[in-house]
Parts: C-alpha cells; sequence; structure tokens
C-alpha cells in the first residue's frame, strides 16, 4: 500500500439505538469497556454492579479460557 500524507488518530460514529443498555469492549494491551445506558430504566448503581460482574467474568475469561461459560458465570 501507499503510505498516505495523514494519519487517523479517532474514530467517532453516531448512530441510533432502540436498546436500552449496549456493551463496547475494546481489545487491546488493556481492554476498554464502555457501556451506554437508558437512565430512565436503569440507576447508576445497578450499572456499577453490572459492569464488576462483567470485570470478573473477563478475569475469569483470561485464567480459565476453556472453562464453559456456565461454570464462569458461578
Amino acid at each position: 500500500l501507499e503510505q498516505m500524507p495523514f494519519t487517523i488518530k479517532e474514530i467517532s460514529f453516531t448512530d441510533a439505538w432502540h436498546f436500552p443498555i449496549r456493551l463496547f469492549i475494546y481489545p487491546g494491551e488493556e481492554i476498554y469497556l464502555r457501556l451506554s445506558y437508558n437512565s430512565n430504566i436503569y440507576d447508576s448503581e445497578k450499572i456499577v454492579e453490572l459492569l464488576e460482574n462483567i470485570k470478573h467474568f473477563i478475569k475469569e475469561i483470561i485464567i480459565n479460557p476453556n472453562a464453559k461459560v456456565t461454570d464462569l458465570l458461578q
């Protein structure tokens, strides 16, 4: 490929969504989680609890990548 005279530093997008909660996981040297939610449906305490559960689940996958999902959720 020919070298381009510019670099892309950031990509942003906006889209319409109809789900009350969305989770984005961006892998890399570190895993970045982004959660969007409808605050008319969920309160912030429940969202924090959900994120803690997701973090725990990801750690369990890293520790035991061959485990069944049902085993990791316990």
